[in-house]
């Protein structure tokens, strides 16, 4: 890879307007390709991705998690779904 593994993923234009340039100085054809949906998640789904949002090393003990839980639930009040807009995009690189 002509970038360091230990750089982790980034999703933001400037990051894969990088990545892509990079790709294509080592002999890649690039393409971007975007897929866009809004979908429906319940509370146990946005409190599994707020979880694996964090690094690592910096999730709550397991102890405090049903804590962070607790507090995150009261803080949205009664609602138990919630609508998601998620953007994905995915660079491929692809010799010649």
């Amino acid at each position: 890879m002509p970038w360091p593994v230990a750089a982790g993923p980034t999703t933001d234009t400037d990051s894969r307007r990088r990545y892509a340039d990079a790709l294509a100085r080592h002999g890649y054809h690039v393409t971007e390709t975007v897929v866009e949906y809004t979908d429906e998640i319940d509370l146990d789904a946005l409190l599994g991705g707020v979880y694996s949002s964090f690094p690592v090393d910096a999730l709550p003990p397991e102890e405090q998690r049903t804590e962070l839980s607790t507090m995150i639930r009261d803080a949205l009040g009664p609602a138990t779904r919630f609508r998601e807009h998620v953007r994905v995009c995915v660079l491929t690189g692809r010799i010649g």
